[in-house]
C-alpha cells in the first residue's frame, strides 16, 4: 500500500491553467559534442549554428572525465516542497548511459535540464539530476533530438511552486499553422498519464510521441512496483499520448526517489501517478 500522499500541495496561490502548452514547427537535428569540455559549453556550442532557442535532446554512451548530479531530497524549509540533495560526483572514468533534457532560455542565455543514468567504469548505475557545467566529456558524442522554430521553454519564477521553472512560450511574429509539435508543462497534481491524452485531443491530434522528464509524487507502476518515495525525478523513455484515451500502455519512465541508486525502469499505470512540482514534455504529431 503507498504511504506517501496521493497529492501535494504547494506553498503559493495555484496556478489556474494546469496543462499550458505552445504549438510549434520543428526540425529533426544532430549535433556532435566535442570532448575535452564540459557538457553545458559543449551543447551550447553545437547549438550556435542552429539558431534555434528550445526543444528535447538525448545522448547514449558519452565517456566523461567528471560527472555531478543531485537526487530529490527533503525540502529543508517550507518554503518548497521538496529539493535536491548534496551534490554527487562520479569518479573518472565514467559513462553516461542514457541523458535526456530539455533545452531553453533563462535570462537570455541557454539553460539546460537533464535527467539520466551513469556509472563509474565497472560500477553500478545511478540515476539522477545531472550538473551540466560540473560534467566533462571525455570523447566526442551525438545529441539526437528536435528543435523548435515558433516556440521556446523560458525559465521563469513560478508562484504556486516557489522554483524556477520553464514555462512554455510562443514566440512573437513566428507562424504556427503547420505545427507539428506543442511544447507542454503539467503542474501539480496533474496525472501524468490522462493529461498527456487531454491536451492531445485539446489538440485534436489523434496520436502524438511524447518526450519529457520531471517529478512525480512517488510512482506507481502497471506490474505493481511502487516508489514509495514523495520526491521523485524522472525521463520519460518511450510513450504514446492518444486524444480518445489510452487503451495502450502507460509512459515507461526511468525515475529515481529520495534513496538514490539506480532507480527504476517501466510502464506507470494510469490515472495513479500525480506530478510533484513540474513536467516539461515534448509533444510530437504522430496523426
Amino acid at each position: 500500500m503507498r504511504s506517501v500522499p496521493r497529492s501535494v500541495t504547494h506553498p503559493g496561490p495555484k496556478e489556474t491553467e494546469r496543462l499550458p502548452f505552445a504549438l510549434s514547427r520543428g526540425r529533426a537535428v544532430t549535433l556532435a559534442l566535442r570532448g575535452g569540455q564540459d557538457l553545458q559549453s559543449a551543447i551550447a556550442a553545437a547549438l550556435s549554428d542552429v539558431g534555434l532557442l528550445s526543444g528535447w535532446l538525448e545522448l547514449e554512451t558519452a565517456s566523461v572525465d567528471a560527472l555531478a548530479y543531485v537526487i530529490p531530497d527533503k525540502a529543508p524549509t517550507a518554503e518548497t516542497v521538496a529539493w535536491y540533495s548534496q551534490t554527487h560526483h562520479l569518479r573518472a572514468p565514467g559513462l553516461i548511459h542514457h541523458l535526456g533534457l530539455v533545452v531553453g532560455q533563462a535570462d537570455g542565455g541557454l539553460f539546460l535540464h537533464g535527467h539520466g543514468s551513469w556509472s563509474e567504469t565497472d560500477g553500478a548505475a545511478r540515476f539522477g539530476h545531472l550538473l551540466f557545467a560540473e560534467t566533462m566529456l571525455a570523447q566526442d558524442v551525438i545529441a539526437c533530438g528536435f528543435l523548435l522554430e515558433d516556440a521556446v521553454f523560458e525559465r521563469l519564477p513560478d508562484a504556486e511552486s516557489n522554483f524556477s521553472l520553464f514555462q512554455p512560450k510562443s514566440l512573437p511574429e513566428t507562424v504556427s499553422e503547420e505545427a507539428d509539435f506543442a511544447l507542454l508543462r503539467m503542474l501539480p497534481n496533474e496525472d501524468l498519464t490522462v493529461g498527456l491524452d487531454a491536451v492531445c485531443a485539446q489538440l485534436g491530434w489523434r496520436q502524438a510521441r511524447v518526450y519529457g522528464l520531471g517529478s512525480l509524487v512517488g510512482a506507481q507502476f502497471e506490474d505493481g512496483r511502487l516508489l514509495d518515495s514523495f520526491a521523485t525525478e524522472f525521463v520519460i523513455c518511450d510513450a504514446i499520448a492518444q486524444s480518445e484515451g489510452n487503451a495502450l500502455s502507460g509512459p515507461e519512465i526511468h525515475i529515481v526517489g529520495e534513496a538514490g541508486g539506480a532507480g527504476l525502469r517501466g510502464r506507470v499505470q494510469r490515472g495513479s501517478n500525480p506530478v510533484l512540482v513540474t513536467a516539461e514534455i515534448l509533444l510530437q504529431r504522430l496523426s
